[in-house]
C-alpha cells in the first residue's frame, strides 16, 4: 500500500507516474494506493523522505493501514477515491519510481524496538516539553511528535506506566534519556538508539542536559554499553544454569532466570483487578517500588552479556511473561501490619516501641523520608513554635495527632479534614509541613473535583499516605458519594 501524505506529490504521482489502481483518500487529505507486487514482495516498510521532509510510506507485510470508513483524528472519514481493480506492479518498477525518496540501506522497520538505557528517569517529567499531548486515562499521552511533528496529530505516545515513549511513524521508542537526546537534537528522530561509536558521547550529553535543564537526579549511572576493545569475560557457570541448546538454537531457562533475578533483588508480582498485566514491584532501600519491569529488562541484558549470549528482545519478553504468571499476589496480600511505620533507618513497631531492620517481608509501598530518633522532643522543634504561634491552643494538639495519623497506613478513623480560613492565615505553611513530613513521593495532590468525577483518579491514591489538595469551592462539595467511599 502506497501511503502518500503530501497532497501535491500524491496528485502528481498518481496522474503521471503510478499505474491507476484501487485508491483511498485519507482523512488527512493524502492517498492510499493499493498494489500487488511481483515477482516477490517487499520485506520491509519504506519511508518516503527527501531533504528532511516526510512524504509517506510504502506499507507491506506485517504493517497496518486504515481502510475506507475509518475515522481520522480530524473527524474526516477515509473514502474510496477510485473503486477499480487492484493492479500489479513489478517490484523493480516501484523502487524506480520512489528512487531518491528512501534510503536503500534502511534497516528493517517491521520489527520496531523500544530502546532503553540504564537510567530509570521518570519520563512523565518530560510531558510539559512535548506540548499538545492528550490523555484519557492519565497513563498514555498521545499527540504530535515533538521533533518532526505530525499531520494527523496522533503519531507519538508517552506511556507513564511503562516509562517509555513511542513514535508510530518511525516504529521506534525509548526512555527519558533517548527522548531528551532527540528533543535536543543529539540523535536523529528515527534513530532512538545511536551506534556503538556514538553511544557513550550521546549518553553523557543527554544525561548532563537531563540533570541541568530538566531537573533529573544525578544517580551516578554511567553508559551501560562496554567499549569495543574491552575484553569480554564469560561466566560459564551462569551460562550453564540459565541457557541450553535445543535443535542447535540457544534457549533460555526462564524458571532459573527468575530465580537468579530474585537472588539479586526481591520483587513481587501483584494481580491487577482492572484486567491489565500484573504489576511488578521491586524491593529497594526498604520498600517496594513500581519499577520491577525496568529492572528485569536491564538485568536480562546484563545476563546475556555475562553469559556471552547474543541479546534478543524475546528473551526479555518471555521472562516478563513467565514472571507475570508465577507466584501472583492479590493487593490484599501485600498490606503491611498497621502497627509498623517505615522510616529511613528502619521499621518502627508501635506496640513494642522498637526499631527493626528493613525487610522485604513487610510489603511497604512507601518509606517516610526521615530517620526515627527516640530522643527527639516535639516541644523544642520549629514545627511546635509554628503551631503555637499560628493555631488556637485546641488545634495544636489536634494538628500533632493528624500529622501522626497520616504516618499510619491504616484507617482507624474515617474522615476527610478541611482547613478553613481567610487568606494569609498559615494554611499553606501547615500543608507544606505535612507534605514535607510524609515525603513528596508518598503524597498525591488530586483535586476534590477530580476524585469525585473522574473514574480512574482514585487509583492514584494507592500506596500513598495522604492526598493533599488546594483550594476548593462550595460546588465541589456537593458530590460526596465518592469521597465517602475513599474515606471509609
Amino acid at each position: 500500500i502506497e501511503n502518500i501524505d503530501d497532497k501535491a506529490i500524491a496528485s502528481l504521482y498518481v496522474k503521471h507516474v503510478f499505474p491507476e489502481t484501487f485508491t483511498v483518500q485519507t482523512g488527512g487529505g493524502g492517498w492510499h494506493l493499493y498494489y500487488l507486487i511481483k515477482p516477490e514482495r517487499l520485506d520491509k516498510r519504506i519511508r518516503l523522505e527527501k531533504n528532511g521532509v516526510h512524504y509517506g510510506e510504502i506499507q507491506t507485510v506485517k504493517n497496518q493501514c486504515l481502510g475506507p470508513g475509518s475515522l481520522h483524528p480530524s473527524g474526516n472519514k477515509y473514502t474510496i477515491l477510485n473503486d477499480c481493480e487492484i493492479k500489479t506492479i513489478h517490484k523493480d518498477k516501484l523502487l524506480e519510481i520512489v528512487d531518491g525518496y528512501y534510503r536503500k540501506n534502511e534497516k528493517d522497520t517491521n520489527k520496531f524496538s523500544i530502546n532503553r538505557t540504564n537510567l530509570q528517569w521518570d519520563i512523565s517529567k518530560l510531558l510539559k516539553h512535548c506540548p499538545g499531548l492528550e490523555t484519557r486515562d492519565d497513563v498514555k499521552y498521545r499527540g504530535s511528535h515533538p521533533a518532526h511533528g505530525s499531520e494527523g496529530g496522533q503519531n507519538f505516545e508517552i506511556d507513564i506506566d511503562k516509562n517509555v515513549w513511542f513514535c508510530f511513524r518511525c516504529d521506534i521508542g525509548g526512555d527519558a534519556v533517548n527522548l531528551i537526546a532527540m528533543i535536543e537534537g543529539l540523535i536523529e528522530t528515527d534513530v532512538a538508539c545511536p551506534t556503538k561509536e556514538q553511544f557513550h558521547k550521546v549518553f553523557v550529553q543527554a544525561k548532563e542536559i537531563g540533570i541541568k535543564k530538566y531537573g533529573y537526579p544525578d544517580d551516578g549511572f554511567v553508559a551501560e554499553r562496554k567499549s569495543v576493545s574491552q575484553k569480554l569475560i564469560i561466566d560459564e557457570n551462569l551460562n550453564k544454569r540459565l541457557f541450553y541448546k535445543e535443535n542447535k538454537k540457544v534457549k533460555m531457562n526462564y524458571e532459573e532466570t527468575c530465580k537468579y533475578l530474585n537472588e539479586i533483588k526481591s520483587f513481587i508480582v501483584v494481580r491487577d483487578t482492572t484486567g491489565r498485566a500484573p504489576h511488578i514491584y521491586l524491593y529497594e532501600k526498604g520498600y517496594y517500588r513500581l519499577n520491577g519491569e525496568d529492572f528485569i529488562r536491564i538485568e536480562v541484558k546484563k545476563i546475556c552479556t555475562k553469559c556471552g549470549i547474543f541479546w534478543q528482545s524475546y528473551f526479555e519478553d518471555s521472562v516478563m511473561r513467565y514472571i507475570r504468571t508465577e507466584n501472583l499476589k492479590n493487593r490484599d496480600d501485600i498490606v503491611p501490619e498497621k502497627y509498623l511505620l517505615n522510616f529511613n533507618n528502619g521499621v518502627y513497631n508501635l506496640i513494642t516501641k522498637r526499631l527493626m531492620p528493613h525487610s522485604p517481608k513487610h510489603f511497604f509501598l512507601y518509606k517516610i523520608p526521615w530517620s526515627y530518633n527516640s530522643k527527639a522532643k516535639f516541644e523544642k522543634s520549629k514545627t511546635a513554635k509554628y503551631f503555637k504561634k499560628t493555631l488556637k491552643p485546641e488545634y495544636v494538639k489536634f494538628s500533632q495527632e493528624l500529622f501522626g495519623y497520616c504516618l499510619y497506613s491504616s484507617y482507624k478513623f474515617h474522615g476527610i479534614f478541611y482547613l478553613y480560613g481567610v487568606g494569609g492565615n498559615g494554611k499553606g505553611v501547615w500543608v507544606d509541613l505535612l507534605q514535607a513530613l510524609l515525603g513528596n513521593n508518598n503524597v498525591t495532590n488530586k483535586s476534590i473535583n477530580s476524585l469525585a468525577t473522574k473514574t480512574f483518579t482514585s487509583s492514584k491514591l494507592y500506596g500513598k499516605l495522604a492526598n493533599i489538595c488546594g483550594e476548593i469551592s462550595h460546588d465541589q462539595l456537593k458530590n460526596t458519594d465518592m469521597l465517602k467511599g475513599l474515606s471509609s
